[in-house]
């Protein structure tokens, strides 16, 4: 789910994201895990990971500068995002990382952000937004520069249709262009993984009654970029 990004300025040649005549592409796939061979009583414990590539189709180009991320998941699983404390973007912002309470932290991964011919990696760690109605992503890195930023991307349950949740990532105006030089969001990969102990029972962030090795569910992203058209893609969660 998706995002960040950092480069210096200074005297490197720029390479223009989305420049005259190039094309963003991007590649979008879930997974959920471990796969579930039995019909269970109650929802059983999984893991969700998303992975997201954008990639220019001109060598020597970077892709456009992502603006925003919206992802369809399909009905079949559980959000238990009201057992989970939560931590705001706003509380990070000003306190870090000891202003989120324990268990409030639901998952982790990274994003990649390009921008001039420098590359920089983010450790990207994801919260439980407040009242469960929202996930907040919080992105750190130091090395070609220090980022410490969060923000939170609205989670919302959606009613008919092939979908049952949306979640609705924008990135932060000053993680899209940085001292005059816009950043392409190349990599971005997370999973959700939480659990903790309700009543006695494991519970987790996300559970689901099935999830047959191999077993694939509709996905959808639609990502906003400025400048370039907004690309949709219909890709698959696998299971196991």
């Amino acid at each position: 789910m998706v995002l960040g990004g950092l480069a210096c300025a200074g005297a490197l040649a720029l390479i223009p994201a989305g420049s005259a005549g190039a094309a963003t592409t991007v590649s979008f796939t879930g997974s959920v895990g471990p796969a579930i061979r039995v019909v269970p009583k109650r929802p059983l414990p999984v893991s969700l990971g998303i992975k997201l590539g954008i990639s220019s189709d001109t060598p020597g180009e970077l892709p456009a500068t992502l603006d925003r991320t919206t992802i369809l998941f399909p009905y079949g699983s559980q959000l238990n995002s009201r057992l989970f404390p939560s931590c705001s973007a706003a509380a990070l912002n000003r306190r870090g990382l000891r202003a989120c309470p324990k268990g409030s932290r639901i998952g982790s991964g990274f994003a990649v952000g390009v921008g001039d011919t420098v590359r920089q990696r983010l450790t990207a760690t994801l919260f439980n937004g407040p009242r469960g109605r929202s996930i907040t992503f919080h992105l750190s890195g130091t090395n070609p520069l220090r980022v410490n930023t969060a923000f939170s991307a609205p989670l919302t349950t959606l009613r008919g249709g092939k979908y049952q949740y949306r979640l609705q990532v924008d990135v932060p105006q000053n993680l899209q262009v940085i001292a005059g030089v816009p950043i392409s969001v190349t990599e971005f990969e997370t999973t959700v993984r939480a659990t903790r102990r309700v009543g006695g029972r494991k519970r987790s962030y996300v559970e689901a009654f099935s999830c047959p090795p191999g077993a694939q569910v509709p996905l959808r992203g639609t990502f906003t970029f400025l400048g370039a058209p907004t690309i949709t893609r219909d890709s698959w969660i696998t299971c196991g």
